[in-house]
């Protein structure tokens, strides 16, 4: 059945009520000369509706074998491996579904590689 755009819009507009923000990874250099791999950059936003249960559910329905931080669903088609925020935490969508007339991300909590490093 083909879902008709006007209704995926009427569909968008009333359920998905909080905003992500999708990021891109860039490689920089610091004032030092040293590369940092994989530092995220905002990269505009899209509207989903985040849930933090059921994780069962979409393990069995999908076939995702690793943990479940939360998924989203929502109707911007995002690809497997964006980075997102919501509420102050990173997420990286690792899969990404199509499901009914919206996408499912499937999510598990993410840091970048530099946030980790240490100066001395």
């Amino acid at each position: 059945m083909i879902i008709p755009a006007k209704l995926k819009t009427a569909i968008s507009n009333f359920f998905y009520d909080k905003t992500f923000t999708r990021y891109s990874l860039i490689d920089s250099v610091n004032d030092e000369g040293e590369v940092i791999e994989g530092q995220p950059v905002e990269n505009g936003s899209f509207k989903g509706n985040p849930s933090f249960d059921n994780f069962e559910w979409v393990m069995r329905a999908f076939g995702v074998k690793t943990d479940i931080d939360m998924t989203v669903s929502t109707h911007s088609p995002e690809t497997n491996g964006t980075i997102i925020s919501y509420d102050g935490q990173q997420y990286e969508a690792y899969k990404v579904f199509p499901f009914d007339s919206h996408y499912l991300l499937v999510c598990r909590e993410w840091s970048s590689k530099s946030s980790t490093l240490t100066s001395v």
